[in-house]
């Protein structure tokens, strides 16, 4: 029997790219337009494109942040947040807030923030950061099974992850600075790149997501 994906459909996501990626290394899809959808998928996947803010709001009104914490976090299913989706995981964003505001609450899975490339101290570098690059990978995870160190990926983002803690950083990248390309907390999985993009790389690690044994 076929694992069955569901993806979150919450307005905010580039669901068919996904789709077409997950058909390929052979899951069973389900496009989750509505939170209740989410309890029929073995795994889910949190898309994300767009603002943070944006995002939040979406998944807040219609009831999905709710319904990925029971599966999730008390059910324990697997979920893997591509890009913006990675970035909804942590605690907050700066993303649209100025000096004197406070910045945008996010799920808060993981304990890390989501800043600018700019506020990092990027210099010199056009933003976003758009193309090819390499994953350094820190430690073995079923999720990076098959991966080389060093391998490229495609990644699209004018912000970027930054973890508490190492234990929690599966891969860093750098794009002038150093900034968290994948995450691991657990069942809670995180890519900043879009591996539906990413050719044969991309599709490795969506295979290993979708076979890996719970």
């Amino acid at each position: 029997m076929k694992v069955r994906v569901a993806i979150a459909d919450y307005g905010c996501g580039n669901i068919q790219s996904v789709v077409n990626a997950l058909n390929v290394v052979g899951a069973d899809t389900l496009v989750a337009s509505n939170a209740e959808q989410l309890s029929k998928g073995d795994k889910i996947i949190l898309p994300g494109v767009g603002a943070f803010r944006e995002a939040m709001e979406h998944l807040q009104a219609g009831s999905f942040i709710e319904a990925l914490e029971e599966e999730g976090l008390r059910k324990g299913k697997p979920i893997l947040g591509i890009c913006l989706g990675m970035q909804l995981m942590c605690r907050c964003s700066d993303e649209g807030t100025n000096d004197d505001e406070a910045d945008i609450q996010g799920l808060a899975w993981i304990d890390a923030d989501v800043k600018h490339f700019n506020n990092l101290g990027l210099t010199g570098l056009k933003v976003p950061h758009m193309g090819w690059n390499e994953l350094q990978l820190q430690r073995a995870h079923y999720l990076t099974a098959h991966i080389e160190d060093n391998a490229d990926v495609y990644f699209v983002h004018s912000h970027a992850v930054q973890c508490d803690s190492a234990e929690n950083v599966l891969s860093y990248s750098e794009y002038g600075v150093q900034f968290v390309s994948s995450l691991v907390k657990n069942n809670i999985m995180g890519m900043q790149f879009h591996p539906e993009k990413s050719h044969k790389v991309g599709l490795q690690i969506l295979e290993n997501f979708v076979g890996a044994k719970f």
